[in-house]
């Protein structure tokens, strides 16, 4: 899977420490087990749409906590 240019900060960090726990198995279960969403609604037991709707809240607070690391410097 592709990863975005910020990956490597994010994973070389605490940043994914800091998710929610379903957050966190998502992204991981995605980027670095490249499972698919719907692969990942199976093995959860909830619906792509959901595991779509967790992927989106992770991202969403790894691209904050991201630009509060690189502002404090």
């Amino acid at each position: 899977r592709c990863l975005s240019d910020w990956s490597s900060d994010v994973c070389s960090s605490d940043l994914m420490e800091m998710l929610p726990k379903k957050e966190k198995f998502v992204v991981q279960l995605y980027y670095f087990d490249e499972l698919t969403m719907k692969e990942i609604g199976t093995l959860l037991n909830i619906t792509e749409s959901r595991v779509s709707q967790l992927h989106t809240k992770a991202m969403l607070r790894l691209q904050g906590k991201l630009l509060e690391k690189h502002i404090e410097g």
